[in-house]
């Protein structure tokens, strides 16, 4: 949600990799035998209208992560985000 204003108000610059687009809000309800029943009850709009359930937000300089980056201790997409700062 966070994304989306910030990328719809050109208020700051996305760095690494598309969001989710998991923001539906939901109530879950108990049913006999222990299960839940979780439903969708609310969904995220833009100002715009725009719906980024399952779309997510993309990012504008995509990059990615990889696990053995991480592990050795870099951080490709901060990296990134850093450059972007310096440039401003």
């Amino acid at each position: 949600m966070v994304a989306s204003f910030a990328r719809e108000n050109r208020l700051a610059t996305l760095v690494g990799t598309r969001t989710a687009g998991e923001v539906l809000g939901g109530a879950n309800f108990k049913l006999p035998g222990g299960y839940v029943l979780r439903m969708p009850v609310a969904g995220w709009y833009t100002w715009n209208g725009e719906c980024i359930e399952g779309k997510g937000v993309a990012p504008d300089v995509a990059i990615e992560n990889s696990p053995e980056s991480l592990a050795a201790g870099v951080d490709a997409q901060l990296e990134k985000a850093l450059e972007a700062v310096q440039r401003l």
